[in-house]
């Protein structure tokens, strides 16, 4: 009898950016909630303890996370 080989999840694709000192990766189909468009590493801000990652399309926040803004 054959055993069936497992199903693997291919990992995503990633795309990748430099902000200050940090390296960031993103999955490439992140999509903005807002607007749909399709969102890259090179979205990311990461400044004095904070981190935002900022729709190029409609700019608006899709995520924060540092000071209570």
């Amino acid at each position: 009898m054959l055993m069936k080989s497992p199903t693997t999840t291919p990992e995503p694709e990633m795309t990748y950016a430099r902000t200050g000192r940090h390296a960031v990766r993103l999955a490439t189909d992140t999509r903005c909630p807002h607007c749909t468009r399709r969102l890259r590493a090179s979205d990311v801000e990461a400044d004095f303890g904070e981190v935002r990652l900022i729709c190029g399309g409609c700019h608006r926040d899709v995520l924060v996370i540092g000071s209570a803004a």
